[in-house]
């Protein structure tokens, strides 16, 4: 588009981990549109069971009661110290729940962030499959 109005309400939110979730949940909340750029296969962050930082045996040195979101605890059958495979299990919960998915652009590499030459905010560039966005 070659309006003023393009970027308007749009987000990037660069990683889906933890933090990654909830900023684009709240950022929908807000009436924002939210693209969560996350350059593996799968959201998590490094709690990914296929190729986080984490180990089969590893547990949260937290408890469920401190490791959970506010607006999504964890179920009561939960471990009180969760394994990385239930860490990873509930991010997909929350991502699931709150319609996240929808704005989880996998596979995307950010190789850009600078403060746009059009005014306020800011210009990412990533690659993904589909090219250089």
């Amino acid at each position: 588009m070659a309006d003023s109005t393009r970027g308007r309400g749009r987000v990037a939110i660069v990683g889906g981990g933890p933090s990654g979730l909830v900023a684009a949940k709240e950022a929908l909340a807000a009436g924002l549109r939210p693209t969560v750029l996350e350059k593996s296969s799968s959201a998590g962050g490094l709690w990914r069971a296929a190729d986080g930082k984490v180990w089969q045996s590893l547990r949260t040195n937290l408890s469920k009661h401190t490791c959970a979101f506010s607006d999504f605890p964890w179920p009561s059958t939960a471990d009180d110290f969760p394994h990385a495979e239930d860490v990873s299990d509930y991010l997909e919960r929350y991502a699931r729940t709150f319609g996240l998915h929808a704005c989880i652009e996998l596979g995307a590499r950010v190789t850009l962030v600078q403060r746009a030459s059009f005014g306020r905010g800011y210009c990412v560039r990533w690659v993904s499959q589909g090219g250089t966005e």
